[in-house]
């Protein structure tokens, strides 16, 4: 079952996480990494637009998150694939990570997004 494992929101104007939450069986640095995507939005707000994805794949034995900052473009390998998803609305960033593969499964996330902000 695909779902959503980790959210987050964060201002836009100081990068602060707000409030965040994963799912017990998510491993990795998701916080880590939100936190330092949130910077680099405050930082380069042209990067997002209104919505935006970015995908990883987990390669074996490294954490989910070790090349997002690379390129915020993500590469990696164990058959996992993660897509963080960004939603901006009113100088805020909904922040959300999931392992759904399908384009109409993603949209679930930006709709979730989009409730959250209302």
């Amino acid at each position: 079952e695909q779902m959503i494992v980790y959210t987050c929101i964060a201002r836009q104007e100081d990068a602060l996480i707000l409030v965040e939450s994963q799912s017990p069986e998510l491993a990795g640095n998701a916080g880590d990494v939100s936190r330092r995507l949130a910077i680099h939005l405050r930082d380069h707000p042209m990067t997002l637009g209104e919505r935006k994805t970015w995908y990883t794949q987990n390669e074996e034995g490294r954490d989910i998150f070790d090349d997002m900052m690379q390129a915020f473009g993500y590469c990696a390998l164990d058959g996992s694939e993660h897509y963080f998803h960004v939603y901006r609305r009113q100088y805020v960033n909904y922040i959300c990570l999931s392992d759904d593969v399908e384009v109409k499964d993603q949209n679930v996330n930006f709709d979730y997004m989009d409730r959250v902000s209302r």
